[in-house]
């Protein structure tokens, strides 16, 4: 079983290795922008993100304008010859213009396997009820429980089991 804030990538989990916020060169490295400690923390703690094409820009679930996506970090269940940006954005996002996938954007792909340990992670408030896994072997616990009433705390009671199950996800919606 592995557990992750958002999203679980070999590649900067080898680079953050076992350095802490508490070492001082680490946490400036880290917080400085364009660094690769700052590209890891960032995948690991807010998802990996590819920038739209030129002149793309969509509004996400807040109504934010953005021109990147967050990436669907994991193998999904349904398989597809030609990829668009609509198809690889997690959550998915009904606004995004259907863009064509580049090979650049393709390349920058790291996906989370099926045959990998499950991964547990959070950061992407969901809205499915009831909660579901989102892959055979990766789940999401975080339901916007902490955004406002009505939101689900969320867990999942894993027994060792390779491939997630969605009668495994307990949920409490909050008041």
């Amino acid at each position: 079983m592995r557990v992750v804030h958002a999203s679980w990538s070999p590649l900067s989990i080898a680079l953050v290795g076992d350095r802490r916020f508490t070492n001082q060169e680490f946490l400036v490295a880290s917080s400085s922008a364009g660094t690769s400690e700052h590209r890891a923390v960032s995948t690991l703690v807010n998802g990996p993100e590819i920038e739209l094409p030129q002149g793309g820009l969509y509004r996400d679930k807040d109504g934010h304008a953005r021109k990147e996506i967050r990436v669907r970090w994991f193998s999904s269940e349904e398989g597809k010859a030609e990829l668009t940006f609509r198809d690889i954005v997690f959550p998915s996002a009904g606004e995004l213009p259907n863009f064509s996938l580049n090979a650049q954007a393709l390349d920058r792909l790291s996906l989370y396997g099926e045959a990998e340990p499950p991964v547990i992670f959070g950061h992407y408030w969901m809205t499915l009820h009831p909660p579901k896994r989102v892959a055979k072997n990766v789940a999401c616990v975080d339901y916007s429980v902490a955004a406002k009433a009505g939101g689900f705390l969320t867990a999942y009671r894993c027994d060792g089991e390779q491939v997630l199950s969605n009668e495994k996800f307990l949920a409490v919606r909050t008041v």
